[in-house]
């Protein structure tokens, strides 16, 4: 830990909030209340987990921070994971630092909540970038994809179709270069994915694969038309871009997503489509990684897994793109100084707890280099060829593309009624029309202090349930920052937020209807 002095604290000028584990030393409080006095919207946070020694933090804050009491705020973490989370979802878009007092000793626990606060925090980030829109790109793919779309197959119904066959999963890293040669004439050894930028890598290569996938919203149409995914079956979510979408002609696979937008399952539900929510992390490899498993896939090798970057952050061949991420200095495999990003430390994450819930699976990374992953066999990718069978005990067909071909012929196609996707479609749209008609009427009550903080008009509303409120829990904690924290104010920033998000929802539904 570095010592925390002025240089020290040079450091935070971008910080918006310090939690601190424990009490800081007390020469050192000059730089805490400097710093937090420089902007108005700063934070302090103490933390604590033991709870025999929180009444003497709180005596520690009260004593040394009377002034500037509004501005800190001190916190028994006695549920770790929700006391933690709600940290950092109050902590959403803004710089959080995590420190301990100079004289705290114990190491062990600061960095277990220095770890999980920070992953937590990370995901918070990303979770919220997600609903950025009010979820419009999400829905106008969605919407699209389920009008335009030809017959799919539910993924479900593949499961445990595969058993122990091998599946190598290939990612879009550097040290994918040195392997591609390696996976020729492997067709008939494993299953091979291929998801994203690896699609163009293979192509160029004339790699053959099995499974191709896609889970970008606004991947590069360009891109995603030179390579030949419209030809393998394809692994897919509807929020998918609708334009690349279209060049699928190949089988397609829908995979359901997590759980994030209610609407999209009720709208599911309506059509008779019965899935189970499919929480697949943080990239299309993560995605591939759980399809295998699910698949029965075993062992499941990963190659092109770096997370990490030197020089160039992605194998030969892989469009450049503007990265929304700063690079993060770490540590690879082999002790050497590398680059990564936010949304590949949680990638990371979830791939090792995966590996280490799903013990009856075998997990090799043979990307020889990158960052190390936990819970994973570490091997050369040769070796774990020349330790594949020369043939795989398949029942009804000789090679993997019969049998892969004769799996999913025999799986029940749907094909969806557009009619009944426009009737389901215009009960959002008069639900959304009604809510804002309460809406009006709340604000108008408000003027005259007449008060429903329940909201009960809208509690039987599509809109409502599954997209205004579902939406307002993950934004509130942005929009109410810096209100004051009154009802009526917070009631008053609620009603608003809904109207808006009605208004960007009735003209997207209107390009359909």
């Amino acid at each position: 830990m570095q010592e925390i002095n002025a240089k020290f604290f040079e450091d935070f000028h971008k910080t918006d909030v310090v939690c601190i584990y424990g009490k800081s030393d007390c020469e050192h409080l000059s730089f805490l209340k400097k710093w937090l006095k420089k902007t108005e919207n700063r934070r302090i946070i103490f933390l604590e987990d033991d709870i025999k020694k929180y009444d003497d933090l709180l005596s520690f804050v009260d004593k040394h921070f009377e002034k500037e009491r509004k501005k800190t705020q001190t916190i028994y973490i006695g549920n770790f994971e929700k006391d933690l989370k709600k940290i950092a979802w109050d902590s959403v878009y803004l710089d959080l630092k995590i420190i301990k007092g100079l004289k705290e000793k114990r190491k062990d626990s600061f960095d277990k909540i220095f770890q999980t606060l920070t992953d937590l925090h990370l995901g918070a980030n990303l979770t919220s970038y997600l609903y950025s829109d009010f979820g419009i790109n999400t829905f106008e793919n969605f919407y699209y994809n389920i009008l335009k779309n030809d017959e799919f197959i539910l993924f479900e119904n593949l499961k445990d179709q595969f058993k122990n066959i091998p599946a190598i999963i290939a990612g879009a890293g550097p040290s994918l270069d040195k392997n591609l040669d390696h996976l020729k004439g492997l067709e008939d050894k494993a299953l091979i994915f291929a998801g994203g930028s690896v699609l163009n890598i293979f192509a160029k290569k004339n790699i053959k694969y099995h499974f191709a996938a896609s889970i970008d919203q606004n991947p590069y149409f360009k891109r995603f038309k030179e390579n030949d995914v419209f030809e393998k079956p394809f692994f897919y979510q509807n929020q998918i871009n609708h334009n690349n979408l279209s060049l699928v002609h190949g089988r397609k696979i829908l995979v359901s997503d997590y759980g994030a937008y209610p609407l999209k399952s009720w709208i599911y539900e309506m059509l008779n489509i019965k899935q189970e929510t499919f929480e697949a992390g943080w990239t299309v490899t993560t995605f591939l990684i759980k399809i295998a498993k699910m698949l029965g896939c075993n062992p499941i090798i990963t190659i092109g897994l770096d997370l990490s970057f030197k020089k160039h952050k992605y194998s030969r061949g892989v469009v450049k793109e503007k990265s929304e991420y700063l690079a993060i200095k770490t540590k690879d495999i082999n002790g050497k100084e590398v680059l990564t990003q936010k949304d590949w430390i949680l990638a990371k994450s979830w791939i090792e707890e995966y590996a280490s819930k799903n013990k009856d699976k075998t997990f090799i990374n043979a990307t020889e280099g990158g960052l190390k992953l936990e819970n994973f066999q570490s091997l050369k990718l040769l070796d774990v060829l020349n330790s594949l069978k020369s043939s795989l005990d398949l029942d009804l067909d000789p090679d993997l593309e019969g049998y892969i071909h004769t799996k999913i012929s025999n799986e029940n196609f749907i094909k969806l009624d557009n009619k009944k996707i426009i009737d389901v479609l215009s009960q959002i749209l008069k639900s959304l029309k009604k809510s804002d008609e309460f809406l009006d009427e709340y604000l108008s009550d408000l003027e005259k202090k007449l008060v429903d903080f329940n909201l009960l008009k809208l509690q039987n509303q599509i809109a409502y349930t599954h997209l205004l409120e579902p939406l307002w829990q993950i934004w509130k904690h942005t929009l109410l920052r810096n209100i004051e924290n009154n009802e009526i104010h917070i009631l008053l920033n609620k009603l608003l937020f809904f109207k808006n998000v009605i208004f960007e929802h009735l003209n997207l539904l209107r390009k359909f209807l």
